[in-house]
C-alpha cells in the first residue's frame, strides 16, 4: 500500500452565525478550505 504525504496550509474561514457583523459576534462558524485541503481529499 502506499503512502501519501501532503504539505501546505489549511485555509480557515471564520463566519458569523446569523446575520451579525463579523465585529457584533462572539460565536464564529470554522470552515476549513484551500487548495492543499482539497488535494488532501482527493488522494486519499
Amino acid at each position: 500500500m502506499a503512502k501519501i504525504i501532503t504539505l501546505g496550509e489549511i485555509m480557515l474561514r471564520l463566519s458569523p452565525e446569523g446575520q451579525d457583523r463579523f465585529i457584533q459576534s462572539d460565536h464564529f462558524r470554522i470552515i476549513p478550505g484551500g487548495g492543499e485541503a482539497n488535494v488532501a481529499i482527493d488522494c486519499c
